[in-house]
This record gives C-alpha cells, sequence and structure tokens, in this order.
C-alpha cells in the first residue's frame, strides 16, 4: 500500500511539473510576440517614414510606348518638385518593404562564373530615378549618387548597398568595383554604396542589394516617392492633380504615406503578438488554476502528517517551510524542463522576430520568475490553510 501510495504521489509530481513546463514554453512564446511587436512598433527600417508619401502607376497599362512613357515620367517629376511643399521628389520600381522585388544572380568582375546559385550569388536590385536617394531618406555612404550624366549612351553605372560593398570590397569601399547581371551583359561600375535597409521584412538578414538608373534602364510600372516639409497627406491631392493634368485617364495605385505602408510589413507581427498573448494569458491562469488545483491536493493529502508534526511540537513556520520547499523544488524542476524545451524550441521563431532574439534573456527569465511566484502562491496559501487545522482534527483526518 505504501509503494501505491508513493506511485500515485510521484505521478502527481510529474504532473505538475509538466504542467509548469508546458506553461512556460507558452507565455515565453508570447513574450517574444510582444517584445516583437514593441520592438516592431519602433523598428528603423533604415530609410524615413516621417513626411513622405508614395503613389505607383503603370503606363505599360495604358499604352504608352518608351518614348511617350519617359516624357510622362520627366514631366510628372517637373510638376510634383514643383509643389512648394515638397522637399524631393523621384520614381522607383519597387517599394521597401512592399512585397514584389528583382533578383538576378551575381557575377563580380574577376572571379569565376559561380557552378550553381544560392542566397551568396543571388542578387536583388531597384530601378529608380534622379533623387531617390533624398527623396526615400536613404543616406550614401561612399561615392556619388546618379546624375544626369548617366544616359544610356555612357558607361552603364549601379550603386550597392553595404553588404553587397563588403563582399565585393574587404574594407566595403566598392567605388570603382564591377558586377554583371547576366553572364555575356555588360559591366556595372559601382559609383556608389548605401545604408543597408530592410528591404523585404523587417526581420530579414540583408541581402546583396542594388540599384540601377531609370536613366539607362527604362521601367513602365513605377512608383512616386515624394518629401514633404509638412504633412504628406495636406499634398496627396495635389499629387493626385499632377497626374491628371497629364493623363486624366491614368490610374493611381498605392497612394498612402509611408507610414500608412509600414502598416502592412507589421501586421503579421500584430497578428502574432495578439495570438500568441492571448494564448500566454490562458496559459498563466490555466497554470494558475491548475498548479493551485494540484498542490492544494497534494498538502490536503497531508493533512494528517501535519497534524502530527504539530502535535509534536513542530513550530507552524517550520512546517510551512518544508512544505513550500519541496513545492518549490518541483515548480524549479518544472521551469528547467521548460527553458529547455524554449531553448530549442523557440528557434523556429528567429525569422519572424525583430529586434528580440529567440533566447531573449529578458523574456525567459521575466517568465520564469512569474511562474515560480506562482508556484510558490499555489503551495503557500493551502499549506497555511492546513497549519491552521486543530491537530487533534488534523489527527483524524484520513
Amino acid at each position: 500500500m505504501f509503494g501505491a501510495a508513493r506511485l500515485r504521489f510521484t505521478f502527481r509530481n510529474l504532473l505538475v511539473v509538466t504542467q509548469i513546463a508546458v506553461s512556460l514554453l507558452l507565455l515565453i512564446g508570447g513574450g517574444l510576440f510582444i517584445r516583437n511587436l514593441c520592438n516592431s512598433q519602433h523598428a528603423e527600417p533604415g530609410f524615413a517614414l516621417d513626411n513622405a508619401l508614395m503613389a505607383s502607376f503603370d503606363l505599360g497599362l495604358a499604352n504608352y510606348n518608351t518614348a511617350r512613357g519617359k516624357a510622362f515620367e520627366e514631366q510628372l517629376l517637373e510638376r510634383v518638385r514643383a509643389l512648394p511643399q515638397v522637399r524631393a521628389a523621384a520614381l522607383a520600381e519597387f517599394v521597401p518593404l512592399g512585397g514584389p522585388r528583382s533578383v538576378s544572380p551575381l557575377y563580380v568582375e574577376g572571379e569565376p562564373i559561380p557552378e550553381r546559385f544560392d542566397q551568396d550569388s543571388l542578387l536583388s536590385h531597384n530601378t529608380v530615378g534622379l533623387d531617390y536617394f533624398k527623396a526615400i531618406g536613404i543616406p550614401l555612404l561612399r561615392g556619388r549618387d546618379f546624375n544626369e550624366r548617366d544616359t544610356t549612351s555612357s558607361p552603364h553605372v549601379i550603386i550597392v548597398n553595404e553588404t553587397l560593398a563588403r563582399r565585393l570590397a574587404p574594407d566595403g569601399n566598392a567605388v570603382g568595383k564591377h558586377l554583371r547581371m547576366d553572364s555575356q551583359g555588360e559591366a556595372l561600375e559601382v559609383i556608389g554604396v548605401a545604408r543597408d535597409i530592410k528591404y523585404q521584412e523587417l526581420a530579414e538578414k540583408p541581402p546583396f542589394y542594388a540599384y540601377r538608373p531609370l536613366s539607362q534602364r527604362y521601367r513602365s510600372a513605377m512608383t512616386l516617392h515624394v518629401r514633404t516639409t509638412t504633412d504628406p497627406l495636406a499634398v496627396i491631392n495635389q499629387v493626385r492633380a499632377a497626374v491628371k493634368a497629364l493623363d486624366p485617364d491614368l490610374p493611381l495605385t498605392n497612394v498612402e504615406t509611408m507610414q500608412e505602408h509600414m502598416r502592412l510589413p507589421l501586421a503579421p507581427a500584430k497578428l502574432l503578438a495578439l495570438l500568441s498573448s492571448a494564448f500566454g494569458v490562458l496559459a498563466l491562469l490555466l497554470a494558475a488554476i491548475g498548479l493551485y488545483g494540484v498542490m492544494a491536493y497534494i498538502v490536503g493529502n497531508r493533512t494528517h502528517e501535519i497534524g502530527i508534526r504539530m502535535a509534536l511540537g513542530a513550530q507552524t513556520s517550520g512546517v510551512l517551510r518544508l512544505i513550500v520547499r519541496q513545492g518549490m523544488q518541483l515548480a524549479l524542476a518544472g521551469v528547467a524542463l521548460g527553458l529547455i524545451a524554449a531553448f530549442a524550441l523557440t528557434r523556429v521563431l528567429k525569422s519572424v522576430l525583430y529586434g528580440v532574439g529567440a533566447t531573449d534573456p529578458l523574456t525567459f527569465i521575466s517568465v520564469a520568475v512569474l511562474l515560480l511566484a506562482v508556484a510558490l502562491l499555489a503551495r503557500y496559501i493551502p499549506a497555511r490553510r492546513a497549519t491552521r487545522v486543530d491537530p487533534l482534527v488534523a489527527l483524524r483526518y484520513e
């Protein structure tokens, strides 16, 4: 009979340890996503978000040929730049954190052609117009910007990001280097290095990225970027009017401020944080209720033992310390098991976290301390109640 009682007690201990470990794992997941959301709200994507707006159009769908399309784009920029609230305006094929992108093989002059292409041999690139870096707020770290002398009849040039610059030159000074996007294509001279930004998602590792001048590579589907001196919402109607004056039938799409544009990249983080927070709160409630119930049941079964100890002269504080210490040993075992599981499992979240590591110490420590506090209360309260029972009543308890 003693063996059977010991087995039941061992099973209950295992139940408590497992419950704490699972609760800790859920809470850590929720904590990581909450931290991720807070960091994302203050994210630094590498380009300026304030006083900026954008509007997209596709001249190809409106049956513009190349000559007519170039003329339209030049006239539109002239009209928008003339607006008193506009500080800079430029065109670009793709918008940062906007989804689509162009990817080509990376061929570095003087190096052998790669046998296969992977992330280390692929180049993402964007076609941009004059003043693009000023309009979007990306600093140029080395070299020069595109200018009017970069035409189809001049040597073709390119501006690379920091990550690609380090690939081309150990010191990051890649100006003067040459690369190609086609094994038989023209060599492109690097004339500048731009700061790394977030191109596809906030949690990404910066890829090899480059910018080519619109003056050397016409594109019909473009986005107009406008940097204003005032609230960009006050300029949207004037931008629409400038487009309408040139072509009343040309539709504008994705007309929004840069702040509004950032809502989409933040949406997954917000949704995950909301869901994981709900699960985290639920896990905490279940942990508190479950731990209290199981530990109260265990302490209740020890009422007879407590009565004997009290009848033999044991102090209430000593009995409390004994029961709480034994309970906290179970809690520490559960927390240790949960931390080991969390270290192993949360690494899969690395790709969707921004500004917080998958093993963020603050989250792990905070959740562990919280659960230990719950376990302490769940052990102390029923133990305190049991020590207040009359020893004679406790001795008759079965």
